[in-house]
């Protein structure tokens, strides 16, 4: 029997998106993202998760009749693009080339005889030429089909990349101690492009530095888990889900925090940077903070605490 994505992440093909997001934030917690079974996971959840990949995937369950049962599974396995794709490949590596030699050394006509002297059938112009455009199709087919997987390849190294950078750099975004307000400052900017950078160093000067040393607070944060949610055709562009645990506090309390942020990384001269933090905007926070933000307040750089802000990560190449 073979297992839909459905199956893999343990919910029924009528499960909302909260259901099946919840469903693989507990199937991935406990797993290192070196083992196989968490990029099942979050392969499960790349389908499941994306409305228009989700409704195409639930029509290639449907026409092939999926329904639950062991014969209707397996023919669904049978039927899948992965299964087709392997079609294919076999298919083009069955041809071969020699076809193409035989087309081309032999004669339109051949007057052997055979056996009693009788002449072999003369065989058309046009349809040499019609086998040989074939065997081109069959080549050129074989050639884009090891292309495709040379990409599918690389796609994967940038995945499992870009998913170790956010694990190690998205938590600097929302770590910060008063005593090295520069170190963390720079730290942070470090990891970060585009706007957001600009950005981050407009909350520093407007918000975060200033309180800092007023109320004495500090964030140490850290990575739980990390997943990925989309990656663009060109492999330059990464959607991760990352889950942060967060202990903040001042001169006045301490409180831990459990954040959970979707980042886009993209690659910027060989390094993985942040480019996007859906749910957080720096621009925000710095217009509260002109608007007389609280000098004990140190939770300026994070929502509150079981936030969820891991939207849809926009992956589409520049």
């Amino acid at each position: 029997m073979s297992a839909t994505w459905y199956d893999v992440l343990g919910v029924e093909e009528t499960a909302t998106t909260e259901q099946i997001r919840t469903a693989w934030r507990e199937s991935i917690a406990d797993l290192d993202p070196g083992d196989r079974r968490f990029r099942l996971y979050n392969e499960a959840a790349e389908v499941l998760l994306d409305d228009e990949r989700r409704t195409a995937y639930d029509a290639e369950l449907a026409a092939a009749g999926v329904s639950g049962d062991d014969e209707a599974r397996t023919e669904a396995a049978a039927t899948s693009p992965s299964a087709a794709d392997a079609a294919a490949t076999g298919q083009a590596d069955d041809c071969g080339d020699e076809p193409a030699d035989d087309a081309a050394t032999e004669p339109a006509r051949v007057p052997a005889t055979a056996g009693a002297g009788r002449t072999l059938p003369w065989v058309p112009g046009w349809l040499l030429a019609g086998l040989a455009v074939m065997v081109l199709l069959v080549t050129l087919t074989a050639a884009y089909l090891q292309v495709t997987g040379s990409d599918a390849v690389a796609a994967d190294d940038a995945a499992d990349e870009a998913t170790a950078a956010a694990r190690t750099s998205v938590p600097l975004v929302f770590t910060y101690d008063y005593r090295y307000p520069d170190r963390d400052k720079d730290r942070a900017l470090r990891v970060l492009t585009g706007d957001l950078k600009a950005q981050y160093d407009e909350l520093w000067s407007k918000a975060i530095g200033p309180n800092l040393e007023k109320s004495k607070g500090y964030a140490k944060t850290t990575s739980s888990t990390a997943g990925v949610a989309c990656v663009s055709d060109d492999g330059q562009r990464v959607g991760v889900l990352v889950v942060l645990d967060s202990e903040a506090g001042n001169v006045k309390q301490t409180q831990k925090l459990t954040l959970s942020f979707t980042a886009t990384m993209v690659q910027r001269e060989g390094d993985w940077l942040i480019e996007k933090i859906d749910g957080w905007d720096p621009r925000e926070i710095s217009a509260a903070a002109d608007g007389q933000t609280p000098s004990g307040d140190t939770s300026t750089a994070a929502p509150e605490d079981g936030s969820d802000a891991s939207g849809a990560s926009d992956c589409a190449a520049d």
